[in-house]
């Protein structure tokens, strides 16, 4: 989604403000292009001639199957899934409805399974990027939700603090020949977020071996 974002970085910015003087709004994200109006019976295909041209000029088509008009006033009218009808962006009734879902399904999942596995940890942070996009919106269900899943948060197994200790190790050995490396800073950073998770439930071992790698053997500058 990264590289998607970036694929049309050369011309996008020229299209936008061509659309835009024409008074209309261009957005993309990943592989959905909106352009939206304000003005009644909009006509778009002086829209959709310069996007065609912009996309055949990097190897990309537009998918017919998946174009749609929407009009004011017919259906909630969304950009992104984002219904953009009111003063500011929502989301729509169902999303906000399967979010609560999830996180209710993240509880149940850490009181039937234990909060130590790797599965239940990625449950929770699938969770809490779902929460998170309340956050963005402005909605007032975030800072509960988020609440209630601070109480249900990861826990370390044994593997975390042998996996921690192994890579520091590691880190030690290979510091003079590798330190400004991209490998290295790589495996340094994956230590600092393992400790991250470790320091909830035992703050002193992360945090003296997290001081000790920080003084000691940090990255160094290329």
């Amino acid at each position: 989604s990264y590289l998607a974002l970036l694929c049309l970085y050369r011309d996008e910015g020229k299209v936008a403000d061509l659309l835009q003087k024409k008074g209309l709004k261009y957005t993309r994200y990943v592989d959905d292009i909106t352009v939206s109006s304000k003005v009644a019976g909009q006509e778009f295909d002086y829209a959709r001639k310069i996007i065609e041209k912009m996309l055949l000029a990097r190897g990309l088509v537009i998918n017919e199957g998946k174009i749609r008009v929407q009009k004011s006033g017919t259906v909630p009218l969304e950009v992104h899934n984002l219904r953009v009808g009111f003063s500011s962006p929502r989301l729509p009734q169902s999303e906000l409805k399967r979010i609560k879902h999830v996180c209710k399904q993240t509880e149940l999942m850490a009181r039937e399974m234990g909060r130590r596995s790797y599965a239940y940890r990625r449950r929770f942070h699938r969770a809490m990027g779902l929460v998170n996009k309340l956050a963005r919106v402005g909605n007032n269900q975030h800072s509960l939700l988020v609440g209630r899943l601070k109480l249900v948060r990861p826990l370390p197994a044994q593997a975390d603090y042998m996996l921690a200790t192994n890579i520091g190790l590691r880190l030690r050995d290979s510091f003079d020949e590798k330190g400004a490396t991209y490998w290295y800073r790589r495996r340094y950073f994956v230590l600092m977020e393992r400790l991250n998770l470790i320091s909830l439930e035992d703050p002193h071992w992360a945090g003296t071996l997290r001081m000790y790698m920080r003084n000691h053997f940090g990255p160094q500058d290329d």
